[in-house]
């Protein structure tokens, strides 16, 4: 294996950020709170020509949620034998479910980060996992659902940061072209 790999996407525990691609990119969208704000944060520092590096030969423990191992269950439901499936409480299913919508609708437009986009219809599907998970169920459908309506209230061209955003990278690409 080699030391480095390029990545499109990664988790951000234990990750370094040049401070000044940071700064380029206005950090993480808070706005996200949980889910997916790392891989807003990857497909911000790409599109302003930097390139995302995963050291291999480091390893750190990270767990995030705990696994749900039903076989039959999840053979019933039509997921994969080996697929993983993380039990998380409501809040972070309605996170999940929106932040997933946002992030699609934000880059869907840039075909290196178009390959991550979901569509509604597979979000409203994968709602059935939470058949799989402890309870309270219902809350956790209740709240993955209010999660996939507000993605789809969410217009990237009404969103103040991300449009702040994209006019940085354009002033960036401006400078850049007149020197």
């Amino acid at each position: 294996m080699e030391n480095e790999t390029q990545k499109w996407r990664i988790i951000s525990s234990g990750n370094l950020v040049r401070t000044d691609v940071w700064n380029l990119v206005d950090g993480f969208d808070e706005w996200l709170f949980i889910d997916q704000v790392d891989f807003d944060f990857n497909a911000k520092v790409i599109l302003a020509g930097y390139k995302i590096w995963q050291v291999n030969n480091l390893i750190m423990e990270h767990e995030i949620g705990k696994s749900i191992k039903k076989p039959v269950l999840t053979m019933m439901l039509l997921f994969k034998p080996n697929e993983f499936i993380l039990d998380h409480s409501p809040m972070r299913e309605y996170y999940i479910a929106r932040n997933t919508i946002v992030y699609s609708k934000r880059y869907s437009n840039h075909a290196d980060l178009e390959k991550f986009k979901t569509n509604l219809f597979h979000e409203i599907i994968m709602t059935r996992k939470i058949l799989l998970y402890q309870k309270p169920r219902i809350k956790k459908i209740q709240a993955s659902w209010r999660g996939i309506v507000d993605g789809i209230k969410y217009d990237p061209e009404k969103d103040q940061k991300f449009i702040k955003f994209k006019q940085n990278l354009n002033e960036k690409y401006k400078t850049s072209k007149n020197h």
